[in-house]
């Protein structure tokens, strides 16, 4: 305990020791500086160790300094007053100082009186005469201004004095307007007009580039796709510009150069001859597209190439030839008739999947070396390939195309959805023309007819036929003949495809459009579906009858058409009015009501007998009365 305690005490020893030497040497520094004088007065009055400062010899001052008299003051007598002061006491400042804020009394110099202001260059205006207290006995003030009208004060007003002249200059009243000029154009260096300048000009490239007359490949409308986007976007290949380089699709890409290089193999043709032959038609071929294709020219080139001797391989695959025969093998992943065949014609009937007709027209001739002028060759290619999506359940032969055919070179299709549409509608009535059709089709006009439940409580009966297509519907003496209908899971990609191309392009007319919505109609609930299930008119794939109904609901959801303006209206009206016709409805009732089952047919047969036998009796009752025996 005691070497600690000593520790401490050299410790703390050397500690002051550092501590005087520093003071000391800081000290030391301070004599160096030329520092004022009470600070080294009040360094050696702490500090007795340093040595006594000399007195500071006195310096000359830089201005001539005038002798001031000796002062007695006294309370008495007043200060003398000192001479004003002269510029020559002033040769720096050149100007008097400041007045001092001491007071006078206290002040120990002389202090000069302020000099007056200078007279002010405005006008000063005179203070207001104070008010006569004749007027004002009582307030001595002027009043207030009173809310009462002149005419009914209780004293006499003054009239109010007008006002004094302003002492401020009075602003001229501003000059007319000058006449409206035509407006310069902006300058092309000011950010906001550069960036309409570039947009106005952007627009002139799209309105350039899309040609209306000969646009057929649509991009499918944001409220239809907002609906249900998967129907309208594919899964394992892509055609066209529309989806080009998306990365889910470049697993497909392989397939594709595999394709054409079996074509290549089996024409001996060069590549180029492919190219050149698509550079030719390369602005009518985005001419046919919706939107300005933002891929580079040889890459939009490539493409055309690629897809469509890939679409040209899967045709004449399905077709005639046969994949084997085609150089591919039996195992093949994508080129033989196995599950893969079913997605690629569900993703190549889609609306943004397609290519021009005539560019595939074109590249089939220059394999099979004939006229490319000699047009649709692919049409009945294309119908055998996408035959299995058809709603119906004949698969026909090749040569049985030949009305559809007829149907594609008079309306001129435009591509492979198109020719699908085509056939479809080959045999189709036309639409009742109208006196006065709106131009803007309305969204309450879509009611076509009645539900299936409601017709049958009417008395309507359905019907399953065979007609020529299979949106062929009919109705006499109160039958609804409907074709049967078969849905499987690509029905609704494709009723929607064809739809959405009915709502873009106009000229195709709306029949698929009139055929669902009908449907739609029809159909409310699964009840409605079962009962057509049963009638064999509408056969399905799917799950449960609920599916079915749900599909129906959605395929015409924001999908706007004039009912009058359809091929089915006539077939509508004749059913409504049937529909609104109290006697059938009155003889439909009875009948579902005796005549539904075979218990309730008893029932009333026995009823029927009953109540002759009771009238039999009565009138024998009668009889026996007024003519006794």
């Amino acid at each position: 305990m005691v070497a600690l305690f000593d520790q401490q005490l050299i410790v703390w020893y050397l500690i002051t020791l550092k501590l005087k030497e520093t003071i000391e040497a800081y000290i030391r520094k301070l004599q160096e500086k030329p520092i004022t004088r009470s600070i080294h007065l009040s360094l050696h009055k702490s500090n007795p160790v340093l040595k006594p400062l000399p007195e500071p010899k006195p310096q000359p001052a830089p201005w001539p300094v005038v002798p001031q008299p000796a002062l007695s003051w006294s309370p008495l007598r007043p200060l003398p007053q000192p001479p004003p002061p002269s510029s020559e006491l002033w040769p720096v400042l050149k100007r008097p100082p400041s007045p001092s804020p001491i007071p006078h009394a206290s002040a120990p110099w002389p202090v000069l009186p302020r000099p007056d202001p200078p007279p002010s260059p405005w006008p000063v205006k005179p203070p207001p005469p104070p008010p006569s207290s004749e007027l004002w006995p009582v307030l001595k003030r002027p009043p207030s201004p009173s809310p009462i009208h002149p005419a009914s004060a209780p004293w006499p007003v003054l009239p109010r004095p007008d006002p004094p002249p302003s002492p401020w200059p009075v602003k001229p009243p501003p000059p007319p307007p000058l006449p409206r000029r035509p407006l310069s154009p902006p300058p092309l260096d000011f950010p906001w007009n550069f960036s309409i300048l570039q947009k106005l000009e952007h627009a002139r490239q799209y309105e350039a580039s899309s040609r209306c007359e000969t646009l057929s490949i649509y991009r499918v409308p944001k409220v239809l796709r907002d609906v249900d986007h998967i129907a309208y976007t594919p899964k394992i290949v892509s055609i066209g510009p529309y989806h080009h380089g998306r990365h889910r699709f470049r697993s497909m890409e392989i397939h594709k150069w595999r394709s054409l290089h079996h074509a290549l193999a089996r024409t001996r043709h060069d590549f180029r001859l492919y190219l050149d032959a698509a550079r030719s038609f390369e602005d009518r071929a985005r001419s046919c597209y919706e939107a300005p294709i933002s891929i580079s020219s040889d890459a939009f080139v490539e493409s055309l190439v690629l897809d469509s001797i890939f679409v040209l391989e899967l045709f004449r695959g399905v077709a005639r030839e046969g994949f084997p025969g085609l150089g591919y093998s039996p195992n093949d992943p994508v080129f033989a008739i196995r599950g893969t065949m079913h997605s690629l014609q569900r993703d190549m009937i889609m609306l943004e999947n397609q290519l021009p007709l005539f560019v595939l027209d074109w590249i089939l001739a220059l394999q099979l070396g004939y006229d490319p002028s000699c047009s649709y060759r692919v049409a009945p290619l294309a119908l055998r390939f996408f035959d299995p999506l058809k709603p119906t359940y004949d698969l026909l032969p090749l040569t049985a195309y030949s009305d559809s055919l007829n149907e594609a070179k008079n309306s001129r299709a435009l591509h492979c959805l198109d020719v699908f549409r085509l056939s479809l509608k080959a045999s189709c009535p036309r639409p009742r023309s109208v006196v006065d059709p709106l131009p803007i089709a309305d969204k309450r006009r879509q009611q076509l007819i009645h539900c299936v439940a409601d017709l049958r409580k009417a008395g309507i009966k359905f019907r399953s036929w065979t007609g020529d297509q299979f949106w062929d519907i009919k109705f006499k003496d109160g039958v609804l003949y409907i074709p049967p209908l078969l849905i499987h899971e690509g029905t609704k990609s494709l009723f929607l495809n064809l739809i959405a191309f009915e709502q873009c392009h106009l000229e195709c007319g709306n029949r698929i459009t009139s055929y669902v919505t009908f449907m739609d109609n029809l159909i409310n609930s699964d009840v409605d579906v079962g009962f057509l299930h049963d009638k064999e008119i509408i056969e399905h794939w799917l799950g449960n009858d609920g599916e079915v109904a749900d599909m129906f609901n959605r395929l015409c959801k924001e999908v706007v058409f004039d009912r009058y303006d359809c091929y089915l209206s006539e077939v509508s009206e004749q059913v409504n009015h049937y529909y609104k016709n109290k006697y059938n409805n009155l003889r439909a009732s009875f009948c579902h009501k005796y005549f539904s089952n075979p218990w309730a047919f008893i029932s009333m047969i026995a009823a029927v007998v009953l109540l002759l036998l009771t009238v039999a009796q009565t009138v024998y009752s009668v009889y026996g009365y007024y003519k006794p025996k």
